[in-house]
């Protein structure tokens, strides 16, 4: 399976003002985040939700009141609850996901 790009990115001027030991550490965090938020998709795709992992997964890491549950409720057509409900369970498998 070929590598998406990364999403997650830290600019070519922050880096070179960085020790080798802390490019390494924001490498292997940024390869760990990547690699839980692919198993989630997968997850979401096998169960026919990946629509579901689309629209959400960029919440992820929101806090609570950054989320406007209405526009997402609206968007993907579900109620207000089962969207905060499906997102809170994202969010639980989202940390877990690499220590599989």
């Amino acid at each position: 399976m070929a590598e998406a790009p990364s999403q997650l990115s830290v600019p070519v001027q922050a880096l070179e003002s960085l020790a080798p030991e802390r490019i390494f550490d924001l490498t292997w965090a940024t390869t760990v985040v990547e690699h839980a938020l692919q198993r989630l998709r997968e997850e979401c795709e096998s169960k026919g939700k990946l629509w579901l992992f689309q629209a959400l997964s960029a919440h992820l890491t929101d806090e609570r009141d950054e989320v406007s549950y209405a526009n997402l409720s609206a968007e993907v057509g579900m109620a207000e609850t089962a969207v905060k409900k499906q997102l809170h369970n994202m969010r639980q498998r989202y940390p877990q996901s690499p220590a599989r």
